[in-house]
């Protein structure tokens, strides 16, 4: 296992002289493979890394040099959206509902009103209701508008053609204060639609923390929950330096959080604490970690109620900042020191040709000469540190 020529022939054979100059390829895959020897060489496609084996673990071949410097500032274009995310629990409480059986017989296609709830305004964010037909293959529909101040807000309709009720839930998100169900059968087919379940909630679920809507967010059940925390998934490993949080409300601004930051998701390492913020945007840097997942978790509620985050982004945008920075101009780096340091042309040169040559360079050279390139940045990362005194 490990560095192996791109043809291979079966025990015995010989390569054709042509053979010996096609590529060599490094074993790869998602996930390492069982029963390896000391001295294997194996390439992680989902985190673009190669290890080898020391004969009890796999190692990384060069650490991603990480933990000692900061990114530069990020801008606005720079704040990217997590892929996902993750709570200790959502809040949730039922705003009005009615779960009693209707039923609407041969509307001839048309919208008949079954149901009507009002509850004081509120911002509706989980939906749930159900239908049947009963007749098997003919349609039964079920239609629910969300109003505010008798205009409708919202829309969603259904169809089925079973005889067993069909539940949905949806996650409308919308400032409402009534709520109106309606059945429809399929024209020209006496038969019916059947109802019973219809229940609207204000829901503060954990994806309203990355909808990039600040006027949604994610609180923990109850708000002061002993704990509470926010996980965020990037997607994949990558070198992030920075995260911001909306906080909605003042009142539910914890006195102390931490941010921590994963490869994997179960080892944490903690990146800040005794964070705090204000209503708004709030920005938290941090020396640059190789990492997946980012989670925010309360240390202290102090006098606040709870807490409620409308929105998360981090900063991710290494090679595109570095060659901006030190490649189209301007040769001033702003640190959070607040001032500025010219690099010399020499430093800004060779940071633009490493970067440059592996970005031309083929999947397989980049492979091959993944850990130079690795230590020459490093090399480089260190250089800005001299200069900047970070």
């Amino acid at each position: 296992m490990g560095i192996r020529h791109k043809t291979v022939k079966s025990s015995g054979d010989k390569l054709y002289a042509s053979e010996w100059n096609e590529p060599h390829v490094i074993e790869s895959g998602a996930s390492f493979p069982s029963s390896p020897s000391e001295g294997d060489l194996f390439y992680r496609s989902d985190e673009h890394r190669i290890y080898y084996y020391n004969g009890s673990e796999w190692k990384p071949v060069a650490d991603i040099p990480t933990g000692r410097v900061k990114l530069p500032e990020p801008s606005t274009s720079d704040w990217i959206t997590p892929d996902s995310v993750e709570a200790s629990s959502e809040y949730s409480n039922l705003l009005a509902s009615d779960n009693t059986e209707v039923n609407k017989y041969n509307t001839g296609g048309e919208w008949e009103l079954a149901k009507t709830l009002s509850f004081s305004e509120n911002m509706v964010g989980k939906l749930r209701y159900n239908v049947k037909s009963s007749a098997s293959g003919y349609e039964a529909s079920v239609k629910v508008e969300l109003l505010k101040n008798g205009s409708v807000v919202y829309t969603t309709e259904k169809t089925v053609t079973v005889t067993t009720y069909q539940e949905y839930t949806e996650y409308p998100n919308v400032e409402a204060d009534e709520a109106k169900l309606y059945l429809k059968t399929q024209y020209g087919v006496g038969m019916r639609a059947y109802n019973s379940l219809f229940e609207i909630h204000e829901h503060r679920r954990d994806d309203n923390a990355i909808d990039e809507n600040t006027a949604t967010y994610w609180m923990p059940n109850p708000a002061n929950q002993t704990g509470a925390w926010l996980k965020m998934d990037t997607g994949s490993l990558q070198i992030i330096g920075a995260i911001r949080i909306h906080f909605p409300v003042a009142s539910y601004i914890p006195e102390s959080f931490k941010i921590e930051g994963s490869e994997d998701g179960s080892e944490w390492e903690t990146l800040l604490t005794g964070q705090t913020g204000s209503e708004g945007w709030n920005t938290y840097t941090f020396n640059a970690r190789y990492i997946r997942y980012l989670r925010i978790t309360v240390e202290n509620y102090g006098t606040a109620n709870g807490i409620k985050i409308a929105e998360t982004d981090y900063y991710s945008r290494i090679t595109e900042r570095v060659a901006a920075l030190h490649g189209h101009g301007s040769g001033v780096v702003r640190f959070r020191r607040g001032h500025g340091e010219r690099l010399s042309d020499d430093v800004r040169r060779e940071v633009l040709e490493a970067l440059n040559e592996f970005r031309q360079a083929s999947a397989q050279e980049r492979f091959t000469k993944l850990e130079m390139y690795l230590l020459l940045l490093e090399k480089r990362i260190r250089m800005l540190e001299d200069l900047t005194g970070v």
